[in-house]
């Protein structure tokens, strides 16, 4: 299998209200378990429908 080189960089921003996103990065401290299983890199972004207001929500503003 071919060696990937992967650079990582962190971008920070507001997703918005109506969304949601994280990046998590794991490498293994040790070595020989980088070298045969790698590193994970996820990344997951969501969005939601927008709540309509009610009564009892615009007072919480």
């Amino acid at each position: 299998m071919a060696e990937l080189d992967i650079s990582l960089a962190k971008l920070i921003g507001s997703p918005g209200e109506t969304s949601w996103a994280q990046v998590h990065e794991f490498a293994p401290d040790d070595v020989e378990k980088l070298k045969l299983r790698g590193r994970l890199v996820a990344v997951i972004a969501t969005t939601f429908p927008k709540k309509e207001a009610t009564p009892e929500t615009e007072s919480l503003d």
